[in-house]
């Protein structure tokens, strides 16, 4: 059976209590140190195998993975993709000698989220785990990426090449 001093238990009981097992081991070493500089009385390494080893240890992930597509967004895309290409196809109607320019566009939706991996659920020591509920998807923040391109052809002839530019 590992044993490990008697102070350092209560320290260790409450950084993880403190975090809610979210903290690394060199971390938790880091604590029980008093900082960053300090000397460590424990290494990393032990603490990680007395820690492990207690009843009812486990590592847990905190993980949030709604859907980004709905009907609703699909609908939308259709439409706004459909108009621009009117709007493009048409300014080539106006003459002749106008010179086109083919612009793409992509833009994703990404949930702002922190997946936090390797959690630790110390039942011995008072911690459990922590699952965050979240009422609906709305309620996640989202950050938008938009990439964007346009081609300008020779001669508005796509088969004769063009330049290609990056919208910024």
């Amino acid at each position: 059976e590992k044993s490990i001093a008697a102070n350092i238990v209560s320290e260790i009981k409450t950084a993880l209590q403190k975090t809610n097992g979210c903290i690394s081991w060199e971390r938790l070493a880091s604590f029980i140190a008093g900082g960053e500089n300090k000397v460590q009385p424990v290494s990393k390494t032990t603490l990680a195998k007395y820690v492990s080893a207690t009843e009812g240890f486990r590592y847990f992930v905190t993980q949030t993975l709604p859907q980004c597509t709905t009907e609703r967004t699909k609908k939308w895309r259709k439409t706004w993709s459909t108009n621009f290409h009117i709007f493009w196809e048409g300014a080539k109607m106006v003459a002749n000698k106008v010179q086109v320019v083919y612009f793409h566009i992509d833009e994703k939706w990404f949930y702002s989220l922190v997946i936090r991996m390797y959690n630790k659920c110390v039942p011995a020591l008072g911690v459990q785990g922590v699952w965050s509920r979240i009422h609906h998807r709305n309620s996640i923040d989202k950050t938008l990426a938009i990439c964007a391109m346009a081609f300008v052809p020779r001669e508005n002839d796509i088969r004769k090449g063009g330049t290609a530019h990056k919208v910024t």
